[in-house]
């Protein structure tokens, strides 16, 4: 398989296909003769990750799709309304919510707590249904927190 896209390094894809594409394989007692997925539309799939459209996860989700369908990436992400939320005004008045909803994390985080932050970004993760980008949730929660 080679990576149409070079930000899609060939261990990134081969530890894809040794794991998920491999375990597919087994869970639906498919041949790898017969699968759907085409070579470059597994690497379509693993660019639209590394170009965080869509995290690890949700990729793991479309991939299943793609396994039973053998529709591309881009049209399952799109049809789906999985891309990811990078939008900073849109997340910050997320985390404007999560922090006003979750005081006692706050109170732990500024004693001190980091692990309170990991909830914090759990609950902006919950409140987008996953869709949120992480690094981005994370920075504005910092500010919010005054730490940065």
């Amino acid at each position: 398989v080679r990576a149409a896209d070079k930000s899609v390094s060939p261990r990134t894809i081969a530890n894809w296909l040794t794991g998920e594409i491999f375990s597919l394989l087994r869970e639906h007692g498919t041949d790898i003769g017969q699968i759907k997925i085409k070579p470059e539309q597994l690497a379509e799939l693993l660019a639209l990750v590394s170009g965080n459209t869509i995290n690890a996860t949700v990729a793991k989700d479309v991939l299943v799709e793609m396994f039973e369908t053998g529709e591309s990436a881009p049209s399952i992400v799109q049809r789906k309304g999985l891309t990811l939320i990078s939008d900073e005004e849109q997340l910050r008045q997320i985390v404007r919510e999560v922090l006003a909803a979750n005081a006692k994390a706050v109170e732990d985080f500024q004693s001190g707590k980091e692990a309170a932050l990991r909830f914090l970004i759990g609950q902006v993760m919950r409140a987008t249904r996953g869709k949120a980008n992480v690094a981005v949730a994370e920075d504005l929660l910092r500010q919010a927190l005054g730490q940065r």
